[in-house]
C-alpha cells in the first residue's frame, strides 16, 4: 500500500470531507489514469470540487502521493 493509514486518515478527513467512501471511489477512478499527465485533471477536479486550496500541506501531500503513484522513481525529497 503506497499511503500510510496515519496519511489516509488526514486526507479522508482534509480533502474528502471524512467520506472514506468518496476517498476509495476516487482512488478507483484514478486506476483509469495511465501516466501522471492523465491523472492530473482528476486532482484537478477533486479540488475545485472541494474548494480546497491547492497549496495546503494536505493538499500538496495528497498530490506528491498521488505522484509518486505514477513515478515512484522520482518522490520528492522534503
Amino acid at each position: 500500500e503506497m499511503l500510510t493509514q496515519e496519511q489516509r486518515e488526514k486526507f479522508v478527513n482534509g480533502i474528502f470531507k471524512n467520506d472514506e467512501t468518496y476517498f476509495y471511489i476516487f482512488l478507483t477512478s484514478l486506476n483509469n489514469a495511465k501516466t501522471w499527465r492523465d491523472a492530473q485533471p482528476y486532482l484537478r477536479d477533486l479540488f475545485e470540487m472541494n474548494k480546497l486550496d491547492i497549496l495546503s500541506p494536505d493538499v500538496v501531500e495528497f498530490t506528491d502521493a498521488m505522484q509518486a503513484r505514477y513515478q515512484p522513481e522520482s518522490k520528492k525529497a522534503e
